[in-house]
């Protein structure tokens, strides 16, 4: 962090000047001295913030002083301008200043970091030992600043992040949220904060239903914004009312502008006729989907490997259905957050009870992967 940035905030703000405030205390204890203070080097003026008021002395007089050492030794009879100027910011007026010793310290763009150590008891002198003293002291100060750098940084990126999210989540789309006909159970829960995992339900003029889930490889931005790009390409092209082969001919021929090299998007594609009789299916790489046909448990297996940026090709299976009663599709995180209590898959489809009770647990769980669990089914056959 630049002198430049440090100014442009409040004092009060800065978790830095708090860490220096904490570690004042130490330094007075270490180095013997009635009292401490670490200055700033803005190329202008040596400034600092002591019991809420700015002070400042001339960079120009100190330089002169310290001749570009790193230490120096301060006596009011060799030094008597810096004296003055020191008296008359008012922070040593308790006990008149005899002697001062200065260390500066370089950070960058010429940035320096003074410690003024005011009163050191016995000092006989400048020695290695309180050399090292202070560069130690330094260091620690040096890595508080970067550190607080850091720290503004990742909350930078974290409220980025938490307002991406927002906007991820505006792109999920769900036409039988309102639905008398059927019940949809949706779960939907990023491991971090941004979701590599993205689902939507539309239903077309014609009464036929799409059902997709998408799970982008990875963790954090990348895979957020592949899922979001998808996302959004299947919106735009489910307005114009297009078959299945178009929508996934259409997608296909985006997904090398979208996917980078070697990221794989695994995902599902299903296709249901208004009337529940049919559904054509695109499956690339997920695990097994599940369909219950009456009393039969259909698991609805890839017919396409993971899509990668050359994909250019795609299959399409269909499975006639005799009496629909739920489907039931997930990402990996179900499994891979489920190694130490097992989930019952053929429960969580059959058994509405069961699996409220594990969508319940899931969200209080902290989360190895993103985990995204679709439920859909009639009305008429809830248990």
């Amino acid at each position: 962090m630049t002198i430049e940035e440090l100014r442009k905030k409040s004092f009060k703000e800065l978790s830095i000047f708090e860490s220096i405030e904490s570690s004042i205390f130490i330094l007075k204890r270490l180095l013997h001295a009635e009292n401490v203070i670490v200055w700033f080097d803005d190329s202008n003026n040596i400034w600092s913030y002591i019991k809420n008021k700015k002070v400042s002395i001339s960079r120009e007089v100190l330089n002169k002083s310290l001749h570009e050492k790193a230490t120096n030794f301060l006596i009011r009879e060799n030094n008597p301008s810096i004296f003055r100027e020191l008296e008359s910011t008012n922070i040593h007026s308790e006990k008149a200043i005899e002697n001062i010793l200065f260390h500066a310290l370089t950070l960058e763009n010429n940035f320096y970091l003074y410690i003024e150590c005011v009163n050191i008891f016995g000092f006989n002198g400048f020695t290695n030992s309180l050399y090292d003293t202070l560069n130690i002291v330094s260091l620690y100060l040096t890595q508080h600043i970067e550190m607080c750098a850091v720290r503004e940084l990742s909350q930078y990126y974290y409220e980025e992040q938490k307002k991406a999210y927002i906007k991820q989540k505006t792109i999920l789309h769900n036409d039988l949220a309102n639905s008398k006909n059927y019940n949809v159970s949706i779960f939907y829960k990023p491991s971090d904060i941004l979701s590599g995992d993205s689902y939507s339900i539309y239903q077309t003029s014609n009464g036929d239903i799409l059902i997709y889930l998408l799970d982008a490889m990875g963790h954090g931005i990348t895979p957020s914004l592949t899922a979001y790009s998808v996302s959004a390409i299947i919106q735009q092209k489910i307005k114009t009312n297009p078959t299945f082969n178009v929508l996934m001919t259409d997608l296909i021929d985006n997904l090398q502008y979208i996917l980078t090299d070697e990221e794989q998007l695994t995902c599902g594609f299903f296709w249901f006729s208004h009337d529940l009789k049919k559904v054509d299916y695109v499956v690339a790489g997920m695990y097994a989907p599940q369909l219950l046909d009456g009393e039969k448990m259909i698991s609805i297996k890839s017919n396409n490997i993971p899509f990668m940026n050359f994909t250019f090709d795609f299959k399409i299976s269909t499975i006639q259905i005799a009496n629909f009663q739920k489907f039931f599709a997930y990402t990996d995180g179900l499994v891979e957050d489920s190694k130490e209590n097992i989930f019952n898959i053929e429960n969580m489809v059959k058994n509405d009870t069961y699996c409220k009770s594990v969508l319940d647990e899931l969200s209080f769980r902290h989360l190895e992967d993103d985990t995204t669990i679709i439920k859909f089914q009639k009305n008429s056959c809830l248990i």
